[in-house]
């Protein structure tokens, strides 16, 4: 009885030999490695796509002649000159990371990092709202009609809120002459702070 299910676990053993052999294991590296570089390079893309194609082909039906065109192929892709800098690039990157995780995670939980990328427009309303710590204000007509800068201010000035009825208003330089009943109280280079009672 136990003679029987020793052989039974040996020929599990030997299928699961048969099915996943060195070989196999290698081009499933091979094949990992190709979808890494895959996002990775897609200047690649012509070469990536006839890769997997013949690893898929190679894998499906497992024929010697199959295998012959597909090592030429992975040597020419794993040798063009744009995928070792790729993969440099990719190294560098993974290694920067490694070395300087704690820097890179600070950095996301810095109050108001990555304004710096925002129009200059917004960096400016921030800066006024911030200064004169409002809670409230308005955007003129020229703020509201351009969709991506009333977007960025109103994402980037949070907690204070975007609110019509109030006194405070924030108009670019140029509008100025439109609102000529209104007090002005703070400016930086292209935006005003104005209160209009």
């Amino acid at each position: 009885m136990r003679a029987a299910g020793g052989n039974h676990l040996k020929e599990n053993k030997l299928s699961i030999q048969r099915f996943w052999g060195y070989r196999d294991i290698l081009v499933t590296a091979i094949f990992i490695l190709a979808l890494i570089l895959l996002f990775t390079a897609f200047y690649l893309f012509a070469f990536v796509l006839i890769f997997l194609f013949c690893l898929i082909l190679v894998l499906l039906f497992r024929k010697k002649s199959l295998k012959l065109l597909f090592i030429p192929i992975t040597v020419l892709f794993l040798l063009s000159a744009g995928m070792n800098q790729a993969f440099s690039a990719l190294v560098d990157t993974s290694q920067e990371l490694v070395f300087h995780s704690q820097e890179s995670i600070k950095t996301y939980l810095i109050p108001n990092s990555g304004i710096e990328v925002l129009p200059d427009e917004v960096q400016q309303v921030i800066h006024l709202a911030g200064k004169n710590h409002l809670k409230s204000f308005s955007l003129s007509e020229k703020f509201r009609q351009d969709e991506t800068l009333y977007q960025r201010v109103s994402e980037s000035v949070w907690p204070k809120r975007i609110y019509d009825q109030s006194l405070y208003k924030m108009i670019l330089k140029e509008e100025l002459i439109h609102y000529a009943g209104c007090s002005l109280i703070d400016e930086d280079q292209k935006v005003l702070l104005i209160n209009c009672d």
